[in-house]
């Protein structure tokens, strides 16, 4: 069995999309998880079930090193 490893050669000369799949595959998330990468976001139902008195939410860029 391969350990996992952190290290992605060329990780930064993929495309958003295609280190949201590589992302995706290594960590075994599923679709919804995958989703909310790949900027879907919370929906207001997640959102108010996290926190009381919801009014919004704002998108933030995510990025590994």
């Amino acid at each position: 069995m391969s350990e996992k490893s952190s290290r992605l050669p060329g990780f930064y000369r993929l495309s958003m999309a295609e280190r949201t799949d590589v992302v995706a595959q290594w960590a075994d998330l599923t679709a919804d998880e995958k989703a909310i990468l790949a900027g879907a976001g919370l929906s207001d139902e997640q959102a108010n079930l996290m926190i009381e008195n919801v009014v919004g939410t704002y998108k933030l860029p995510l990025g590994i090193a």
